[in-house]
């Protein structure tokens, strides 16, 4: 690109105006990065939310990463999950999952594929969060494979630290308590 614009003599702040339009209107790679599509962006902001509120809980973890990558042990083939909480020691992983299906409820299938991912990425816990929640059978189906579910309305208050990592409240804030 930039070979070219010298060729033609077009100024860089011309192509750059045009890089930038290209990629509000979606037609580029930088469109994700400058412009989310409204998934990414609920993807992010409901990540963050999780992030933020096990930090407010003073829930400790080591690492947790966006999109992150994973070769599974059990396919060989790399795996993605929105996003990835990680501890070292105790050694604990969950994995989460962002649903946005605004108009319906999630499908049993969803989170039976879920499950599989899991397995294959070695998880300890599994997290869903959809903003308006989930089929009865998708119900079950989490329930049977220990998946926990969220709609967005149920992430308020301290219920998020109860039901993200089945960890009671301590009795006392100030004190520290080994899980």
């Amino acid at each position: 690109l930039l070979k070219e614009a010298y060729r033609r003599k077009i100024p860089l702040s011309e192509i750059a105006k045009r890089i930038v339009y290209k990629a509000k209107k979606g037609d580029s790679f930088l469109s994700n990065f400058l412009a989310p599509s409204n998934w990414k962006r609920y993807e992010i902001h409901a990540a963050y939310f999780i992030l933020m509120k096990l930090r407010e809980d003073k829930t400790n973890f080591d690492s947790y990463k966006f999109d992150a990558r994973i070769i599974g042990s059990i396919t060989g083939e790399e795996r993605q999950v929105d996003l990835l909480i990680q501890n070292n020691y105790p050694k604990y992983l969950v994995a989460c999952e962002f649903r946005d299906y605004p108009n319906k409820n999630v499908p049993v299938g969803d989170v039976e594929a879920f499950s599989s991912k899991l397995k294959d990425i070695k998880a300890d816990k599994g997290v869903i969060i959809a903003p308006k929640g989930f089929q009865r059978s998708a119900i079950a189906t989490a329930k049977h494979y220990g998946i926990v579910l969220f709609k967005l309305t149920e992430m308020l208050g301290d219920k998020i630290l109860k039901k993200f990592l089945n960890i009671k409240l301590p009795i006392s804030k100030g004190n520290k308590y080994w899980v």
